[in-house]
């Protein structure tokens, strides 16, 4: 193999590889919402999908990932309350990230 197609071939993988990168911020990421959880009062991202039909739930979503969910998998998703002044991927509301009383 020569220098050029070796140039050409580590520029297509370093290309590809950007790609997936920013594919994974622009796309996956956004779906996911920064929240404040009420029990261990740290802040992380949240992802949410929609509420069955039966569930009593104001907001009309429940809790389909939280990044705190290592340990507390079946918390009582406090955080939910807060939804409607969250927005999706890295845009910050100060005032949604307030601490519980």
């Amino acid at each position: 193999m020569d220098s050029m197609t070796l140039s050409w071939a580590v520029g297509i993988v370093v290309l590809v590889i950007a790609s997936g990168l920013i594919y994974r911020l622009m796309v996956l990421i956004p779906g996911e919402r920064l929240m404040r959880c009420p029990e261990q009062g740290v802040i992380t991202f949240v992802e949410v999908k929609p509420a069955s039909p039966g569930d009593a739930n104001p907001s009309g979503v429940t809790v389909h990932h939280c990044g705190l969910w290592a340990g507390k998998k079946d918390c009582g998703q406090g955080c939910l309350e807060r939804y409607k002044e969250t927005a999706q991927g890295f845009l910050i509301d100060r005032n949604a990230l307030r601490t519980f009383e």
